[in-house]
């Protein structure tokens, strides 16, 4: 018998009531006490108030035999409950502050409700972010979290003055907590939607362990954990809100005119706190074009559009309103979109956006790629969400492709796709049942990592790595077994097809994708042999201790191979600029090398045995006739040229030494000087 079969029946009405005055005590300890510092006892709390929750739910819906056996039945719910619980407690461990952007939409809050203005800069001292650049004026996670920050800002006036009364005032304690719990809350929300909408088509398992990935396998668990001020977490849960509204109210027909204006009112909202996600309007366009067409009038999908555009006009005037009224205040130069050419949609880089080491989506985040292939799957089964989803996607690469700084700057990953979660979750769940349908699917794969392992194992064995008769440690042998994984060329297999289409199309081994596909096009390139420049230098180099003249690296045999991204023009005279120095060695004459620039000769240069290093130029017109350079990569060779009169015996060739090369269309050969 369950412990609480002694409690008394609950009607539905009383069960709501103990689940509001339940979470709303829950809510008030998060915000005000002192216990809320600590991650287990954030949990143990947030755990106390969900047994007596799932009880009160059992009550209230008359289910047949025990609360245990209603545990049971409804475990997913529970367990996801448990997790998203434990998000919480995980996002006290790692920041009870306010980070990165978040400080913008942060401070315009504060400075709203007590100073009555926009000036934020005391704001962003205090909040010890002054360095923020002064571009973002969209409204952001503010508005989500402005109802617990003014719950928190009444509790304050009631009590009395604040202790932190003054600049800092509205920047510490429980309104920090009031905005990072929002915006839990937020996500919190949209997460159980979603999870809501896929247990109904997939069933309970496989809905669970999808919503389990989108949690925790995706940048969202970052920007719920680490950066909960940054808007990602709350873009996600009101776009999930919203494309889950709207998906039940279209699925059976023609929404009403009410219906269509609240899912235009929820889109509008996701648009407030991220503009970027007005994209996910075509969810809604489609859907009411596709039950409209066969089932009511061309007049009434219209109408049906209007009302969704009412619903959100308000809330595009409203973030004109605010862009308006910061730029006024401000003596600071505000921009709508970034800084001037920030956006450059004829050239978009959405290859590198979704594959690149540089924060590439697909390369950080492989269970997208399965989400990916399974919304393609599901576009036979439901056309009306995942066609929207996709076009939603490619638009978004495009964009984020187009922007100066396509990887997200100082990003976990793909951050700004985080919103996108929610609309290829189906998708994942697809796959999801798939694997599960088919146990073989995913035992293979298993199988085949234990093989691997073993071939790593007997690599380590055979190459002198671990000793073949002594005891080695496990943590040294887990770190060989990387290092023997990623020896060159090195696949990996996240950022396929396009570092094998790098690849090939460069001519470079497979693992200089990595380091070489993200850096952009650019006219001047200084290219240092150190550390920094070695992502340059794709083969015959090597590198030792620095010497008196700074960093180098050595040709390892007759000619060494870099490749440099470079924007030349057409008809522009551009040159290259080497500085290098040949070491001693007996019986040999000095050395030449020659530059050859895509397999084009270039130049040659002499260098004396054993002098300070020289600087050699070279400059050509890049014409239709003689073009060795070209707008792209640009293989440069440095190679020895031998001749007969100086032939020398096998280990006595100086060693040649190259310092530092330049490469600008500024460069003149020394005859033009």
């Amino acid at each position: 018998m369950s412990i609480f079969d002694d409690l008394t029946t609950w009607s539905p009405r009383g069960a709501a009531v103990s689940l509001w005055a339940l979470g709303a005590a829950f809510l008030a300890w998060l915000l005000f006490g002192a216990g809320a510092e600590s991650v287990a006892g954030v949990w143990l709390a947030g755990m106390l108030a969900l047994v007596p929750g799932s009880v009160l739910v059992w009550r209230a819906t008359g289910a047949a035999g025990s609360w245990r056996r209603f545990v049971r039945e409804h475990l997913d719910w529970h367990l996801l409950a448990a997790s998203l619980l434990f998000v919480l407690a995980a996002e006290h461990a790692f920041h009870w502050q306010i980070t990165s952007d978040g400080g913008l939409y942060f401070a315009n809050l504060r400075s709203i409700v007590f100073d009555h203005d926009l000036q934020i800069r005391p704001e962003l001292a205090v909040l010890d972010l002054s360095d923020r650049p002064h571009s973002i004026v969209p409204v952001g996670p503010s508005v989500v979290w402005a109802p617990l920050y003014l719950l928190v800002a009444a509790v304050d006036w009631l009590v009395g003055p604040s202790p932190t009364a003054g600049a800092a005032h509205g920047l510490q304690g429980a309104y920090v907590r009031a905005a990072l719990v929002s915006s839990w809350l937020c996500a919190a929300i949209g997460v159980v939607v979603i999870h809501w909408r896929l247990r109904r088509e997939f069933g309970r398992g496989p809905s669970l362990l999808t919503s389990l990935l989108m949690l925790g396998a995706t940048p969202l668990a970052y920007y719920l954990v680490v950066e909960p001020s940054m808007p990602h977490a709350a873009s996600f849960g009101a776009v999930a809100l919203a494309l889950t509204v709207g998906d039940a109210w279209c699925r059976r027909g023609l929404p009403s005119g009410r219906q269509a204006w609240i899912i235009g009112s929820l889109i509008g909202l996701a648009f407030l706190i991220r503009p970027q996600d007005a994209l996910f309007g075509i969810f809604p366009l489609v859907a009411i074009a596709a039950a409209g067409a066969p089932r009511a009038s061309r007049r009434h999908a219209l109408t049906r559009l209007a009302w969704l555009f009412a619903g959100l006009a308000p809330f595009l005037l409203a973030q004109a309103a605010f862009a308006w009224a910061v730029m006024r205040a401000n003596p600071v130069p505000y921009q709508l979109v970034g800084g001037g050419g920030y956006l450059d949609l004829t050239s978009p880089r959405w290859l590198d956006v979704l594959f690149s080491a540089r924060h590439g989506l697909l390369s950080w985040t492989p269970v997208v790629t399965v989400a990916l292939v399974g919304t393609v799957v599901y576009a036979r089964r439901e056309r009306t969400w995942a066609l929207p989803a996709l076009i939603v996607f490619g638009a978004m690469c495009w964009i984020n492709g187009s922007t100066t700084d396509w990887w997200g700057g100082a990003a976990f990953g793909g951050r700004r796709f985080t919103s996108m979660l929610g609309a290829l979750a189906p998708g994942l769940a697809v796959i999801v049942v798939a694997l599960l349908r088919r146990p073989l699917l995913i035992l293979a794969p298993v199988a085949g990592g234990f093989v691997f392992w073993n071939y790593l194992l007997m690599m380590q064995f055979e190459t002198g790595l671990m000793s073949r008769d002594e005891a080695i440690g496990f943590d040294r042998l887990i770190k060989q077994q990387a290092e023997v994984y990623v020896r060159p060329p090195y696949f990996y297999p996240f950022a396929f097809p396009a570092n094998a289409w790098f690849a090939w199309r460069h001519g470079v081994s497979i693992d200089r994708y990595d380091l070489l596909a993200p850096e952009p096009m650019r006219v001047h390139v200084d290219v240092p042999f150190d550390a920094s420049g070695a992502r340059f230098l794709v083969q015959g180099w090597s590198s030792t201790d620095d010497d008196q003249f700074g960093a180098r690296y050595f040709l390892d045999g007759d000619a060494g191979t870099m490749v440099v991204p470079l924007d030349v023009a057409a008809h522009q005279r551009y040159g290259i600029e080497v500085r290098a120095r040949a070491g001693r060695a007996q019986d040999a004459g000095p050395v030449v090398l020659a530059i050859d620039v895509n397999g084009r000769y270039l130049g040659r240069f002499t260098l004396a045995l054993g002098a300070d290093p020289i600087t050699a130029r070279f400059a050509v017109q890049t014409d239709e006739h003689s073009r060795p350079w070209r707008k792209g990569y640009n293989r440069v060779t440095f190679r020895r040229v031998r001749s007969a009169a100086l032939q020398t015996e096998a280990g006595s060739e100086p060693a040649v030494a190259v310092y530092m090369v330049r490469f600008g269309p500024d460069l003149l050969a020394p005859d033009e000087h």
